[in-house]
Parts: C-alpha cells; structure tokens; sequence
C-alpha cells in the first residue's frame, strides 16, 4: 500500500514495462520494525527512503549552489523520537501535524501555524509535452530498449504526449534513464 502510494509507477504498469525484473515489494517490509503499526512502518520507510535519498538531496544541493549551510531542525534525533512516540496522535489527526503545530502556537502567529501547506510542485508534465518534447520523442519514443519494454514505454509516452494521460513523471523517468544510458555507454 506505502509503495502504490508514494511511487509514480502503479505496480501493474512497472511489471508490464520491466517484466522479470520487478518484485513483489516484499524488501520494503525490511524498512519497518516488528509490531510496528502501519503509520509508524510508513514513517519509517519515508525516513529510510524520500527523506535521504530525495528531500535531503535537493535542499543540500540547492542550499550548496549558493554557498548555505543548510540546518534541519526537525531532523534532531530527540524531535524525531518524540515523533515517532507519538504516532497515536499522528494517526488522529492525519497530516495536520499537531504536535508541531501545538508547539509552535506559543511562538508565532494563528495566521502562520494555522495556514494550509504550500506545495512546491515542478511542471513535468507540462515540459513533456513542450519544450522537452523533441527530447522525449528522439531519447524514448525512437529507442527500442532491452530494459524494458519498448511498446510499454511508447504507449505510455504517446498518451501523455497527446494529452490522453497525465503521465509526466512516469515518462520523466524514462527520459532520465534514457538520459543517464547515453552518457553512460559514451563514457
């Protein structure tokens, strides 16, 4: 359920495009602890996986082009075991972060604790369709790949493409393979 929920392939679409080398997900119960309860596996597994391998990344990366030394926190390891303690809470009242915000109350203003999340999302799908475009249709649409299956990918591709589907993260990740592939087998 955490896998269907966080990645931007469904199951049955990965298993079409790369059959054989698509799993279970059966690893991903190596993230969660025994008698944890299925909010606190999550947790674990985000802190464990987008947190390092995405989240982190972008803020050292982008903190870093500027010469910052970016700081985290939230990360402290005692904050993090109060928020692992307090699943229970989390799971009454999901997404609204009521501990941080109960804490942050003392300190800063309603209109400030009390706003709604804003979101950072980055246009993929409309780059997909416009000015990545020629990219797309050169480095996917004209390979025919043996790690996955081509008709799989241009299907997939040819929808989003022709506004049928939004699929742009999907065909983003075959664009950056198909990115990475080429420099890679140039050296």
């Amino acid at each position: 359920m955490y896998r269907e929920a966080v990645s931007v392939w469904r199951s049955d679409e990965l298993a079409r495009l790369m059959p054989g080398v698509v799993g279970d997900g059966a690893g991903w119960s190596a993230f969660a602890m025994n008698g944890a309860g299925p909010t606190e596996r999550m947790m674990r597994c985000d802190a464990r996986t987008y947190l390092v391998d995405d989240i982190l990344q972008k803020v050292d990366r982008a903190s870093m082009s500027v010469s910052l030394e970016a700081r985290n926190p939230l990360l402290d390891p005692e904050v993090v075991a109060v928020a692992m303690r307090s699943v229970g809470r989390a799971e009454q009242r999901p997404g609204t972060k009521p501990l941080l915000r109960e804490a942050l109350r003392h300190d800063l203003p309603a209109e400030l604790v009390d706003r709604p999340k804003m979101g950072f999302g980055v246009p993929v799908g409309e780059w997909m369709r416009d000015g990545l475009r020629p990219m797309v249709e050169d480095l996917v649409l004209s390979r025919t790949a043996s790690e996955y299956d081509s008709a799989v990918a241009h299907a997939l591709v040819e929808q989003h493409l022709s506004g049928r589907r939004g699929a742009g993260h999907q065909v983003w990740t075959l664009l950056m393979f198909e990115l990475w592939r080429d420099r890679w087998l140039r050296g």
